[in-house]
């Protein structure tokens, strides 16, 4: 099974129907997304069955829904993404996920300390960039990191 992490663009505050900031996805964040989905999608084995994963944020809704549109799949929204406990979402990936790729949509609030404790390297997120992990499904501690993506490296993949 494959885990991919991928790094959400920016987004500007604004406020909602009751005058709440929310943070959405600027327009040019979300055509950025769809060339990197093209790049993240390239580097795939062929007729990989893909699942997209985000918590409720916002912007990282926003940016799973572009992923999933561009990937032609749905997105599931999982609480435990943007916990701290990569244990606990790694449990609900082997009791829960369908497909034999999974790609999680998040930014550096857990992305980084994730792939620490994935692979012991910390990896530089920032918008656009993705790391691909290898985990057995029945050894979840047995993981290596297949490919990083650094920035925008994903848009110029064609």
């Amino acid at each position: 099974m494959e885990l991919i992490f991928f790094h959400a663009g920016d987004y500007k505050e604004k406020p909602d129907k009751d005058g709440k900031p929310v943070n959405v996805l600027t327009r040019k964040a979300g055509q950025s997304t769809a060339k990197a989905t093209e790049g993240i999608y390239r580097l795939l084995p062929r007729k990989t069955k893909i699942e997209v994963w985000s918590n409720m944020t916002p912007h990282l809704t926003q940016t799973a829904e572009i992923i999933a549109k561009e990937l032609g799949v749905k997105t599931k929204f999982v609480n435990a993404i943007g916990q701290a406990d990569i244990q606990e979402l790694l449990k609900i990936m082997a009791e829960h996920a369908k497909e034999k790729c999974v790609i999680i949509v998040g930014d550096n609030t857990f992305l980084n300390s994730w792939s620490a404790q994935l692979s012991g390297i910390h990896l530089p997120f920032k918008p656009f960039s993705a790391a691909a992990f290898v985990l057995n499904k029945k050894a979840l501690s047995n993981i290596e990191l297949l490919w990083f993506a650094a920035d925008d490296s994903l848009l110029r993949i064609r």
